[in-house]
């Protein structure tokens, strides 16, 4: 894993602030626990750009220089960004605590903005926290809340999906929401009106969305379909809103139904446009759906209902 040294410096500083590894005896303050190395990195990706990110440190118990009562501690976690592509910004509000349940902690919020100076803390001002080409960005995200190995902090795009997650007990991370991917690579010819183009299913994906209602699926679960288009003969034109799910009793599922168009940013999403041969365009189709063996993913729906892959 990449990991800064600028950062592992900036970093032993901010984690320090209210930490000692004295231990708690009658009469004397209690102690933050020690940081706890991780380090590890994911590229974040959102539409508007990426970014590598890193979780360096855990405090598990985290008692701030101000703390107001014996039992106020805190959960931190040190994080640091650096620029990849386009404009990411790394604000604090798109990170969340996420817990077994999936009920969320929000970061530097409640009695938690208050545990760190607020210059240690990861920005949540868009100008701040703005990555560019070669800059770097560092901070804590503090949540009032006590420390579980079963607790993931997750990155956010703005629409609250899921674009990338660490596991606070160290677990490796993942990118994207863990969605399970089933890689297809199977083509199909098809021809309509003026044109022909091969059209690849890539992969199918499952996923139970992201953190919020206009992310998550109402029926608890979204099956999203990889598509490429190569365009091989006249203008094809690719018909998103064309493609269903044909479940096996017949019962045939729109991109429209459901909160299917939350699951999938719209860069991220198939395109409906013309594609000449050379030509290819590719992305996402999701279906607010539980997923069923036996389904199959019908290409176009309107003219060729037959032609489409078995799932």
């Amino acid at each position: 894993m990449r990991f800064s040294r600028v950062a592992a410096v900036f970093l032993t500083a901010v984690l320090a602030t209210g930490c000692s590894s004295g231990s708690d005896e009658p009469g004397t303050r209690r102690q933050s626990s020690p940081d706890r190395l991780v380090n590890k990195s994911l590229t974040l990706t959102t539409d508007a750009g990426s970014a590598l990110a890193t979780l360096v440190a855990v405090t598990e118990s985290y008692v701030p220089d101000n703390a107001s009562s014996p039992n106020e501690t805190y959960l931190a976690v040190g994080v640091t960004f650096e620029h990849k592509s386009g404009s990411y910004r790394a604000m604090a509000r798109d990170f969340k605590l996420l817990k077994p349940g999936r009920s969320v902690i929000e970061a530097n919020t409640g009695n938690a903005r208050y545990a760190v100076p607020s210059q240690q803390q990861l920005p949540d001002n868009s100008g701040a926290a703005e990555l560019k080409p070669g800059k770097f960005l560092s901070g804590l995200l503090v949540f009032e809340t006590k420390y579980d190995p079963g607790l993931t902090l997750v990155a956010v795009d703005p629409d609250e999906r899921i674009v990338g997650q660490w596991p606070l007990s160290g677990a490796e991370p993942t990118a994207g929401d863990g969605s399970a991917r089933t890689e297809y690579n199977q083509t199909l010819t098809h021809t309509k009106h003026k044109g022909t183009a091969a059209v690849t299913l890539v992969a199918v994906s499952t996923s139970k969305g992201g953190i919020t209602p206009r992310s998550a699926p109402r029926s608890g679960s979204y099956v999203i379909a990889e598509l490429k288009y190569e365009g091989k003969a006249g203008e094809f034109f690719v018909s998103a809103s064309n493609v269903r799910l044909r479940q096996p009793d017949g019962t045939v599922v729109r991109q429209s139904a459901g909160n299917s168009l939350g699951a999938v940013g719209v860069k991220q999403r198939v395109p409906s446009q013309a594609v000449r041969p050379g030509e290819t365009v590719g992305g996402k189709i999701a279906f607010d759906v539980v997923p069923r063996p036996g389904s199959t993913l019908v290409l176009d729906e309107i003219t060729d209902p037959t032609l489409g892959w078995p799932l």
